[in-house]
């Protein structure tokens, strides 16, 4: 079956960087926020943009694992996408330029129960030293 949604996860660190008061959590104390705020501004404009699109990259493949193992725990069905057009993608969505598109992921209930997990043993991918 198709699946009822398609999800492009993306990164914009040049917005976040734009919009830092509306990133932090307002119900921070004043003197903390404001602190935060600044720290952010610091941090992130110490950076180039490809630094923060990079740092933006690593947190989105954060939020897609999770995404992903959420998803599953409602017993939802998912497909994660790589080797699309990003440009097709970013035309059709109003992604910026510079915003990098980490993933699409097809969401919605299976038609079939797929199979069963497989996993390979610890030690086949674990060195303990």
């Amino acid at each position: 079956g198709a699946a009822a949604a398609v999800l492009a996860l993306y990164t914009d660190m040049e917005d976040v960087l734009a919009h830092l008061p509306e990133v932090v959590h307002p119900d921070l104390a004043p003197e903390r926020r404001d602190a935060t705020i600044a720290s952010l501004g610091r941090s992130f404009g110490a950076m180039s943009p490809a630094e923060r699109a990079a740092w933006g990259q690593a947190q989105t493949g954060i939020a897609l694992g999770y995404l992903l193992l959420c998803a599953e725990a409602l017993g939802l069905g998912t497909s994660p996408m790589l080797g699309f057009n990003a440009e097709q993608v970013r035309a059709l969505l109003g992604i910026p330029g510079h915003a990098p598109i980490n993933a699409l992921v097809a969401l919605g209930v299976p038609d079939e129960p797929g199979f069963r997990p497989h996993r390979h043993p610890l030690d086949r991918i674990v060195s303990w030293q």
